[in-house]
């Protein structure tokens, strides 16, 4: 059941333009779909599923999918996880890939994507993470911009900056949730447990929690 779940969740997502071989007309206004989980799913492998140019919603109706892909937006897409309005409930759960694996990214290779996190998402490290410092980000912020309106990005550990949140030429804006258990260790660049971000970025901290990172 799980492995034809995840061939289902791939097909919506080709739908919905995540490879560069679907084209859309430049001046179309974005449409939107909702990805509504129903079961507990396994991603695992080294195919990344990033959404392109639409508006996105992946419910989860209090299910978990462990995956050592990632899940992003990108080419002005905006990607929702979970309800605005904290009702609904899904774990994204990291499965360890590697220490360059981010879970959720907002940007990357096509251009800028939105991401907005709310209460009820959960945003796991793996099982191993401190036992092995080698797994990935939580998050990942590239030329683009990622919103956390609640939530829990936690247990992530990397022998890199940016553990929980990693920032590059990105913008990332915390209004509520928890960024926690959270380690950069065992590098020789700098630290950034919970968060990191570069010269060029912009990290707005206007609420939630930073704890035990």
């Amino acid at each position: 059941m799980k492995k034809r779940l995840s061939t289902l969740f791939l097909a919506l997502c080709l739908i919905v333009g995540l490879l560069p071989t679907v084209a859309f007309a430049v001046d179309s206004d974005p449409l939107k779909f909702i990805i509504s989980i129903t079961e507990d799913i396994e991603c695992t492998g080294t195919k990344d599923f990033y959404f392109r140019k639409h508006v996105i919603t992946i419910l989860g109706n209090g299910h978990t999918i462990r995956t050592s892909e990632t899940f992003g937006a990108t080419e002005n897409a905006i990607l929702h996880l979970g309800k605005a309005d904290g009702t609904d409930s899904l774990t994204l759960k990291e499965v360890q890939r590697g220490q360059a694996h981010t879970v959720v990214s907002a940007g990357g290779n096509y251009g800028q994507g939105a991401v907005h996190m709310y209460d009820g998402v959960s945003i796991l490290g793996a099982d191993d993470a401190f036992e092995n410092d080698s797994t990935g980000h939580g998050v990942g912020v590239s030329t683009g911009e990622f919103y956390m309106h609640g939530g829990e990005i936690s247990g992530f550990c990397i022998p890199q900056p940016g553990a929980g949140v990693l920032v590059y030429n990105g913008k990332f804006y915390m209004y509520d949730g928890t960024i926690q258990n959270c380690m950069s260790k065992g590098g020789t660049q700098f630290g950034g447990g919970a968060i990191w971000g570069d010269g060029t970025s912009e990290i707005h901290i206007l609420g939630g929690e930073l704890k035990g990172n």
